[in-house]
């Protein structure tokens, strides 16, 4: 699982990126204007977790859960607390990493290796946001047929959920579903916030990186089931400073 550590490590503060997915990465975030702004002030590391984009093995089902992603998070804090020893080590975490990184923070012994917490957009409450998805999606998918535009698509989009009333993570067409309904956010010009996070010009320039992603994706994606993970009554437990955005 490779970790790569950049910007200014002489702050004294390291602020650890979990990104998302499961299966999503932390490399394509680097030079993105938001960790350019980081890195100035901070040194950020960026960790590709069990089954993200550039890492390697590791990743059969008996691995693909919660308590073994929590255990790799935490032997990377440690390795990172004696390497950078006398650093403050903050986590932050975006969408699945969110997620995540409340799942690590609702131990207290892992709470207290933690100086703070960032949580953006965190997928906390994942039956509830599947729910909220679809109705997004179903909404949008009745405006467009009733405007009779891509009518066809949306009218198959109606009955794929017609047919799969109870889904679980697995089921990829939903997520192209709110893709396509733009219920996802997209910054023009910048990776942050593209789904899942390689383009098509990886795909010309960087074919062997792009495969690579894309079958570490889906693997992880048909082995590692998180529709039920709901960790919303449990972040009281989280003590130290936070910020969530």
């Amino acid at each position: 699982m490779p970790v790569v550590v950049r910007g200014n490590l002489e702050s004294g503060i390291l602020i650890l990126f979990l990104h998302g997915g499961p299966g999503g990465t932390s490399l394509k975030k680097i030079g993105t204007r938001a960790f350019n702004l980081l890195e100035e002030n901070y040194g950020v590391v960026y960790w590709e977790q069990r089954g993200a984009g550039g890492s390697v093995g590791g990743t059969q089902k008996s691995r693909m859960n919660l308590p073994q992603y929590i255990n790799d998070l935490d032997v990377l804090v440690d390795k990172l607390k004696i390497t950078y020893s006398g650093a403050k080590l903050y986590l932050m975490g975006h969408c699945w990493g969110g997620g995540f990184g409340i799942a690590y923070l609702i131990d207290p012994t892992c709470q207290g290796k933690i100086a703070g917490w960032i949580d953006v957009a965190g997928a906390h409450n994942n039956p509830r946001g599947d729910s909220l998805s679809v109705e997004w999606v179903k909404a949008y998918a009745q405006t467009m047929v009733g405007k009779g535009k891509d009518a066809s698509y949306w009218k198959r989009a109606l009955r794929w959920y017609g047919n799969n009333p109870a889904f679980t993570s697995d089921k990829l067409p939903h997520y192209g579903f709110v893709r396509r309904s733009y219920g996802y956010q997209l910054v023009q010009g910048d990776t942050l916030g593209k789904f899942p996070g390689y383009t098509k010009t990886d795909l010309l320039f960087r074919p062997v990186t792009f495969i690579s992603y894309y079958s570490n994706y889906y693997r992880t994606l048909s082995s590692f089931l998180i529709s039920d993970i709901n960790l919303t009554s449990l972040m009281h437990k989280i003590k130290i400073p936070s910020l969530i955005i």
